[in-house]
């Protein structure tokens, strides 16, 4: 039972190292998202500064 239960650990561990980054990146996009949308509708005047 001791290398079963191992296995499925470094499984879990191999899917959290492939989905923690995934959702860094998504959320990062999203904000850079934001971020450019926010920049595109800010009027020159304030962009200026």
């Amino acid at each position: 039972p001791l290398p079963r239960a191992h296995s499925v650990s470094a499984v879990l561990l191999l899917f959290y190292s492939f989905l923690i980054p995934f959702s860094l990146v998504t959320s990062v996009a999203n904000h850079f998202e934001a971020a450019c949308y926010l920049i595109e509708e800010t009027p020159p005047t304030l962009r200026n500064l």
